[in-house]
């Protein structure tokens, strides 16, 4: 295999693969963590651990400071994250078939592995990584996304009266600052300018002088920032009447005002798809934050960890805590 093609088939399987029992948890296997009743040991934290050492190293210059526990604890919280999502599922009895399993191991090998089995092997057997490592992540990816959906079908739909009331509520969102049409055009030099300002007011057409432009015009200019000549003149200008030269910057420019759009606000019927489109968006994001709210305070308690083995998803953890995802493997 070229590197190119091992690092991106290294990228595949560490978003696809991992498992709870590729070492398998023999008898004799020291048990660092218990997700419920079910544990975590330190062969198989071991294993974890090396295949995202890679991974890790890709993303920093410099070994890791502290001799590789940024790649265990990553291991770990990722074991304990496929346990939540796993257990999660089974007590919400969703259907994780080991059919639906197998079947998107073989797309993610086709889309993967254009060598096929064999490549597949090649890299298996490089990397240490099992058949059974792709199982697992397949399978909490595979609640991750069935949790997901069944959150979000509970979303309240919104209804036109939920419009109205937020447009009515927010309709300072959908102010519209004042508009002005003109035809203008630019020149390097004052003087080619002046030729131009000649050229219209002796009768020359127009268009065969100025491209129409439209212009936003703020209702506040900032302080703290100079005023630009050009948009002040614009806003300063009759209607139909050759303005210019109005210097700005390296140009002259002339410009005649053809139509002013008065500042207003964009009409319920103009925003409505809009409004939808973000309550809508903003009660999945409500629904979502609950669920893992309600899915970490239910699994954090049921997740006991050994000293020198506490991560943030551990009963045992004090710390800080930083957001987490549970929805998220990596």
């Amino acid at each position: 295999m070229s590197v190119v093609r091992y690092l991106a088939a290294c990228a595949l399987a560490l978003a696809l693969a991992a498992s709870l029992t590729s070492c398998g948890a023999r008898g004799h296997d020291e048990v660092v963590v218990r997700v419920g009743d079910a544990p975590i040991s330190k062969a198989t934290l071991d294993h974890w651990t090396s295949l995202m050492r890679p991974a890790l190293a890709l993303s920093h210059s410099s070994a890791q400071p502290d001799g590789g526990r940024g790649s265990r604890d990553q291991a770990l919280a990722f074991l304990i994250a496929a346990k939540w999502l796993i257990g999660e599922g089974a007590e919400q009895e969703l259907r994780l078939s080991d059919r639906e399993v197998e079947r998107r191991i073989e797309a993610g090998e086709k889309s993967g592995f254009p060598g096929g089995e064999a490549e597949l092997r090649a890299f298996m057997k490089a990397t240490g990584h099992t058949r059974a490592d792709l199982a697992l992540r397949v399978k909490a990816e595979l609640a991750s996304a069935e949790l997901r959906q069944k959150t979000l079908q509970g979303v309240p739909r919104v209804t036109r009266v939920d419009v109205a009331r937020y447009y009515r509520s927010h309709r300072g969102r959908y102010a519209f600052p004042e508009a002005r049409e003109v035809r203008i055009t630019n020149r390097k030099s004052a003087r080619e300018a002046v030729i131009v300002m000649r050229q219209i007011k002796s009768g020359k057409r127009f268009r065969a002088l100025l491209q129409p432009e439209r212009w936003q015009l703020p209702g506040k200019v900032d302080a703290r920032h100079p005023r630009e000549p050009l948009p002040q003149s614009i806003r300063a200008a009759r209607l139909d009447v050759p303005t210019g030269p109005v210097r700005q910057g390296p140009d002259y420019f002339v410009f005649e005002v053809k139509r002013i759009v008065p500042a207003g606000y964009s009409t319920l019927a103009q925003v409505e798809e809009t409004v939808r489109r973000r309550l809508e968006d903003e009660r999945k994001q409500r629904a979502l934050a609950m669920f893992v709210s309600a899915l970490e305070a239910r699994w954090v308690a049921r997740t006991s960890c050994r000293p020198g083995y506490v991560v943030q998803k551990c009963g045992q953890y004090t710390g800080p805590r930083a957001p987490e995802d549970p929805f998220n493997l990596d």
